[in-house]
Parts: C-alpha cells; sequence; structure tokens
C-alpha cells in the first residue's frame, strides 16, 4: 500500500502574509516564511493588559509619547518577524512600514507581553531574542497574568541588557528611557490573582481555535496555532524543544 502524499512546506512572503492578514478575521504571526495562528487570551490576561495600558496613557498624557494595544502590528525588520505585541510604546514620531496602509509598526521604544505558563517560555526567550534586534527598544516588560510579578529588561550602554523582577502589590518598576514609573498595585487592579491576592483565583483560559472561515492563505499552507519552533534554535538551547502554545 503506497504511502499517503505529505502536504509540502510552501514559504509565504512578506508581502502575501500581510495581503492576507488584511483580510483575515483573526490575526497570525509571520517569521521567516510561516504564519503562524494566534489564539485567544485568559480574563486576567485582558485585565492586566487593560490595566498597563491605562496606566501607561495615564503616565504619558504630558509626554510626546503614544501607547498601542494588540491590535497593531510590529515588524522587526532586523529579522523579519511580525508580530503583535500586547502593548507597545512610541514617544516621537511613529514610524511604519513601506506602503499606504500605517498599520505595521517599526519603532518601539517599551514593549510589553502578559504572559502564563503557556506563553511564558515563547514571551521570555523567543521574543526577547527577536525584539532586541529593534534599534529603538528600550525596555521589554514581562507581566505574569495570575500574580503581581513584573519582569523588565532595560537597555543600558554600551550594549547590555540588564534584567530585574519585581513582585507584590507594593512594587514599583521603574521606566527610565520614557520617564515614567509603574505601580503594580495598577497593573494588578481588579485581577483575580493566584493566592487571593487580587480576588478568587482563576485558572488560564484553553486556547482557542481561530474560526472556521476561509483562509486568505495559499491553499497548500495549513494555518496552525502558534508553538516556538524557533525559539530553542536561536537560543542555542540543545534539548528543550518542546513547543510551548501561544495564548
Amino acid at each position: 500500500m503506497s504511502a499517503a502524499p505529505s502536504l509540502a512546506f510552501t514559504p509565504v512572503s512578506p508581502e502575501e502574509y500581510l495581503a492576507a492578514e488584511r483580510a483575515a478575521s483573526f490575526k497570525s504571526e509571520y517569521y521567516q516564511g510561516a504564519v503562524y495562528a494566534m489564539a485567544g487570551a485568559s480574563n486576567a490576561h485582558n485585565l492586566v493588559n487593560l490595566n498597563a495600558a491605562t496606566a501607561l496613557n495615564i503616565a504619558l498624557r504630558e509626554r510626546d509619547c503614544t501607547v498601542r494595544v494588540s491590535d497593531m502590528r510590529l515588524q522587526v525588520k532586523e529579522n523579519g518577524l511580525y508580530t503583535y505585541p500586547d502593548l507597545s510604546v512610541v514617544c516621537g514620531p511613529p514610524q511604519f512600514a513601506s506602503d499606504k496602509y500605517l498599520d505595521t509598526l517599526l519603532n518601539p521604544i517599551v514593549l510589553a507581553e502578559v504572559i502564563s505558563r503557556s506563553t511564558g517560555e515563547y514571551d521570555r526567550v523567543g521574543k526577547f531574542i527577536l525584539y532586541k534586534d529593534i534599534p529603538t527598544l528600550r525596555h521589554y516588560l514581562l507581566l505574569e497574568s495570575t500574580q503581581p510579578i513584573v519582569r523588565l529588561a532595560t537597555w543600558r550602554e554600551p550594549k547590555v541588557w540588564a534584567f530585574d523582577t519585581f513582585e507584590g502589590l507594593a512594587a514599583v518598576v521603574p521606566l527610565p528611557a520614557i520617564g515614567i514609573e509603574l505601580t503594580l498595585a495598577d497593573l494588578y487592579r481588579k485581577v483575580p490573582l493566584a493566592g487571593g491576592l487580587g480576588g478568587s483565583f482563576t485558572r488560564f483560559g484553553q486556547p482557542i481555535s481561530p474560526p472556521a472561515v476561509s483562509s486568505p492563505y495559499p491553499l497548500n499552507y495549513q494555518l496552525t496555532p502558534f508553538y516556538c519552533h524557533f525559539c530553542y534554535a536561536t537560543a542555542r538551547r540543545p534539548g528543550r524543544g518542546r513547543p510551548h502554545r501561544r495564548r
């Protein structure tokens, strides 16, 4: 009996990805010719993200800085990643990819991701490795979704990233590149946290599949949930190849 034919992988060009993404009803990430469907987020994730956006907006209201949430696509021109950070901050005029749409950001000074057990390895390792290629980036924030813990990577001259961890609702996170501080009490306001710090414990929601719609991508390419295939190769961590599902 003959073997069933396998589905060959056909790389997608950035132009094909962007054209399809603008027509799609769900968001996808792109890296090195592959497109990965993104799934939904939990209640706690959304609350932390909204609190962080609110805190940033209030703190930056008198500065020449703007805050964007996860519907704004980011391109890392230096390595070809297209993705949707939970939060991005731009100071000064925003720069966009060179097309008429103005929907792909290039120059964030701050990026933030809300993480959980299912997304932590990708956000801590894979995304940071790719994000740090952005010339304008000075702060990368990782916010836990079920406990008041914030991890911060800060660019310091000469060419060094410094890492700090802030725990507890009394902690304050300094962001000197944009001249503000964020309190964990504000970031986790009304968020149900493990241990009862902010209410009853809520489990992180299971990832959801993309809606049942016709795919705008090439017919011989299957959209799949995003796995961090490239994190480990890029980080050169042999023996840690178990994929992690995106939220």
